[in-house]
């Protein structure tokens, strides 16, 4: 499936963030723009997640949840990615 840019997607993962004022949530969460690459644009190092071909952020989370991606659904200016779980890990805190 294509996602950003023609770029092609199969998987993405989705995390529950350890602290809301995080200085890398708040940075990214600052930017919204299909075509800019967060890791790059604010220098984040990023760990290959274990299952599928993302990265994730595990000392900024408390679980991470990686998916396959099924379908996205767009409406308006809005995309909703729907996925299957293909791994789950609760990290320490």
């Amino acid at each position: 499936m294509e996602c950003q840019a023609g770029a092609s997607i199969s998987s993405f993962t989705n995390f529950c963030i350890k602290n809301e004022n995080d200085e890398i949530i708040n940075k990214c969460g600052s930017v919204s723009d299909k075509n800019i690459d967060k890791f790059a644009m604010f220098n984040i190092k990023g760990t290959k997640a274990t299952k599928t071909d993302t990265f994730i952020l595990p000392e900024n989370a408390k679980a991470i949840i990686e998916f396959k991606l099924i379908k996205i659904i767009e409406e308006s200016t809005v995309k909703i990615f729907m996925g299957e779980a293909v791994a789950a890990f609760k990290l320490k805190d």
